[in-house]
């Protein structure tokens, strides 16, 4: 269900907003392949995605860059002419409120929904008699998603960034709670 290289993206993604906040959004994003010549934040958040999730491929890094984006999207908001100083406004501030944790954990939340989502919303659609009732169901996975991983983030001892270690136990911690394993996780 969650790829092993999860944890690498995980870390990724954390460092990559730890620079933000010590250096700034340009200098951090300068490290990043490619970011120089994307023509829109659109393609810039593109370029992020991919540079975090690099090394994933198929399915399971097609929904890592997804969740990726949709992680930055809803964090800076989805405006077409969205420049890149406004975007790096917001991603700045928003990392000043909630920490690189907190975007971290939105990732993983949303992850965790699109993963869940990807392999079961057709039996949710069958299971459905009215659109309207398939949105409740899709709304209830959701929450359910967002309460797993904020149950396993909370047994989660940090004492400062995550490593490859701490994060793939995160991610074992979290598959473990999926697939029903062990209790003691929950």
């Amino acid at each position: 269900m969650l790829a092993p290289e999860l944890g690498e993206s995980i870390v990724r993604l954390e460092q990559l907003a730890s620079r933000i906040l010590e250096t700034s959004f340009d200098a951090a994003v300068t490290e990043v392949p490619e970011s120089a010549n994307a023509q829109s934040s659109d393609d810039l958040l593109r370029d992020l995605a991919a540079h975090i999730s690099a090394g994933m491929t198929g399915v399971e890094g097609d929904l890592v860059r997804k969740s990726l984006q949709e992680s930055f999207y809803q964090i800076v908001g989805t405006a077409p002419e969205l420049g890149r100083a406004k975007l790096a406004e917001r991603l700045v501030s928003f990392l000043r409120r909630r920490g690189t944790a907190g975007l971290v954990q939105s990732f993983l939340s949303l992850h965790v929904f699109n993963i869940v989502w990807f392999q079961t919303s057709d039996a949710f659609r069958s299971l459905s008699s009215t659109p309207d009732s398939f949105l409740h169901k899709m709304h209830d996975v959701e929450r359910t998603c967002h309460r797993i991983v904020d149950s396993i983030w909370r047994k989660q001892q940090r004492s400062g960034p995550l490593d490859i270690v701490g994060a793939r136990l995160l991610v074992q911690r979290l598959q473990e709670r999926l697939i029903g394993g062990s209790s003691s996780v929950a």
